[in-house]
């Protein structure tokens, strides 16, 4: 099996690109420097944005038998969201 880099499919390039956008913005939300950047996305939004870029990548995991290397990029960052939620909920503060 030949592996690449960006995805070939529709789908793939989407979740990719959601995958991106999450890191992104969380990265502009949650930083720590003194220059914050106002992102007018509320935490549970940018969750969501992780969630959907995890179940678009699935089903092009499975449907198309997309392999790309950018595409376990939104896979590991759905399962991280879904495991931090599993956490708050189950020992909440």
């Amino acid at each position: 099996m030949k592996g690449y880099f960006w995805p070939k499919k529709p789908m793939g390039k989407w979740s990719t690109v959601l995958g991106l956008v999450f890191i992104v913005v969380a990265l502009l939300k949650f930083s720590f420097i003194k220059i914050r950047v106002p992102v007018p996305v509320p935490t549970p939004g940018v969750a969501l944005i992780g969630i959907a870029a995890f179940i678009v990548s699935v089903i092009s995991l499975v449907k198309d038998k997309e392999r790309s290397i950018l595409l376990i990029l939104p896979v590991l960052v759905g399962l991280v969201i879904i495991l931090w939620t599993i956490g708050e909920i189950a020992y909440p503060h």
